[in-house]
């Protein structure tokens, strides 16, 4: 065994939950924005149809899925048993 293969895996580890976190960030400041755009139609201050917050909706969703495929869906690194 390598000596340097545990903090390779521990690199690899947290730089998954690193990605993760920003994803998670991301989407809350997404779903903050579209919060924000609901309230200003609501109120009157923006002129923007429920129709188009769902499309934008849409959109993001799907983009979010395809930027996200790539990093959630890699295999996860197992430790080995003894």
């Amino acid at each position: 065994m390598d000596k340097l293969e545990p903090a390779l895996r521990i690199k690899k580890t947290l730089d998954l939950w690193r990605a993760k976190y920003f994803f998670a960030r991301l989407g809350g400041a997404a779903l903050e924005c579209a919060g924000l755009a609901l309230w200003l139609s609501e109120t009157g201050r923006l002129a923007l149809g429920w129709s188009w917050i769902v499309v934008i909706g849409t959109v993001l969703t799907f983009a979010l899925g395809w930027l996200l495929g790539p990093v959630l869906d890699k295999p996860q690194i197992k430790t080995p048993q003894p």
